[in-house]
């Protein structure tokens, strides 16, 4: 158990969402975790520290084998308290997906919104990286959809992407930072691709207000969005028939906006045709099948 908190408090909560496999998968598993996490410097410090055991000290590096022996390592010390990895976790190891582009961790299934009339979690259908200048990599961007929504839609990749796009399905984007990005930054990048589109689809001056709420939403969440921060963007369909987007930050809500266009604006920047990430989008065609 002490080798499971000091874990938890060197990772944070990635670990705590994480179940090891069986061998030989859970080296390659684990170390893909702990290297994604910007505080694991000192979690092998950590662990000699709650077991009383000398370990070497893992740091981030691009040597595969030293991650595989830092991983013994931790295994040892589970050994040596009396527990095991597989008893520091919470959930299976289908809780937790690696973007490839990136190497960031993301969440395999969201929580549904309480209101949303959908209590069936919204599950990962892909994600990919959104690129500065096509060599940067800024953040991931991942879609989640709901089992029951996305059976109903159709099967075609494509057409369901687009159902998508239109907020004929709803959906959830996670945006999950690359690297370090200015909130205001971030925003003037997504109010330039939403003004676009609102002026496209037809939107008058409410619509373009409801763009510009969106913005200052999230720019009282965070000043700065550091790497691996997650904003969430979830469409969801109201009693009445409206289209209503809530806005979280690392799992904060920020509030919620209904309006029609505006959703559809958000959606069709990450899902349609012209969307900012062409891997994230053939990501999501390519996801359908798995449903």
């Amino acid at each position: 158990m002490a080798v499971a908190m000091a874990l938890r408090r060197a990772c944070g909560t990635a670990v705590r969402r994480l179940t090891v496999p069986a061998a030989p998968m859970r080296f390659g598993v684990l170390r893909q975790v702990l290297a994604s996490n910007p505080k694991t410097l000192g979690v092998t410090r950590s662990l000699a520290l709650a077991s009383g055991t000398r370990l070497p000290l893992a740091t981030r590096t691009a040597n595969p084998s030293a991650w595989d022996a830092a991983t013994a390592a931790v295994m040892a010390v589970s050994v040596t308290v009396g527990a095991t990895l597989t008893s520091m976790t919470l959930c299976d190891p289908a809780s937790l997906v690696v973007d490839p582009s990136t190497g960031l961790v993301l969440p395999a299934q969201l929580a549904a919104a309480p209101d949303s009339g959908r209590p069936a979690p919204r599950l990962f259908v892909g994600s990919g990286c959104r690129y500065k200048w096509g060599l940067v990599k800024v953040y991931a961007v991942a879609l989640y959809v709901g089992e029951v929504d996305v059976r109903a839609a159709p099967s075609d990749g494509n057409s369901f992407v687009e159902a998508v796009a239109t907020g004929r399905v709803p959906a959830t984007l996670v945006i999950k930072m690359a690297r370090d990005v200015p909130a205001a930054t971030m925003n003037s990048a997504l109010q330039e691709a939403l003004i676009t589109r609102v002026i496209q689809f037809g939107g008058g001056e409410k619509d373009l207000q409801a763009a510009t709420a969106l913005g200052e939403l999230l720019l009282q969440g965070k000043a700065n969005l550091t790497t691996e921060t997650e904003v969430a963007l979830g469409v969801d369909v109201t009693a009445d028939g409206t289209l209503r987007l809530t806005v979280a930050i690392d799992g904060h809500d920020l509030g919620q906006i209904r309006n029609n266009c505006l959703c559809h604006a958000v959606l069709d920047t990450y899902a349609g045709t012209l969307a900012v990430s062409g891997e994230a989008r053939a990501s999501f065609v390519k996801g359908r099948a798995k449903f």
